[in-house]
């Protein structure tokens, strides 16, 4: 019985191992987001996705005389979850940048609607 006990805390122990790991590669994989010039970036709005291993996220990037004037998520719910994307989406605004503070608690949304913000830009 103390062998079965033993094997079954090993397995156990591996499994969060893997557990652990794939969850940090997929928020790493979302968390590089590079910034670009956009003083050469025509007037216009910009369709922009990205997915994880569970969610897609999409966004419309509006560009005005090299400035970004606004990010929209339509896909993004109401109530919780929205005012979270809308808190995103404010920053990179007001920075002109995806270079921003992830939301605590939401750090996985906010890194896909980072992602999808910098896909849209050509």
């Amino acid at each position: 019985m103390g062998m079965q006990r033993m094997r079954h805390a090993v397995v156990q122990t591996v499994l969060l191992v893997l557990l652990a790991g794939s969850q940090l590669a997929c928020f790493h994989s979302l968390s590089a987001v590079n910034e670009r010039d956009l003083k050469d970036v025509p007037d216009g709005q910009y369709i922009g996705r990205a997915r994880d291993l569970r969610y897609e996220y999409g966004v419309v990037v509006s560009i005005r005389d090299g400035q970004i004037t606004s990010v929209a998520a339509p896909l993004v719910a109401r109530g919780p979850a929205g005012t979270t994307s809308r808190q995103v989406l404010s920053r990179v605004v007001e920075a002109q940048s995806t270079d921003v503070d992830t939301i605590s608690g939401a750090t996985r949304e906010s890194a896909g609607l980072l992602r999808a913000i910098e896909n849209a830009v050509p």
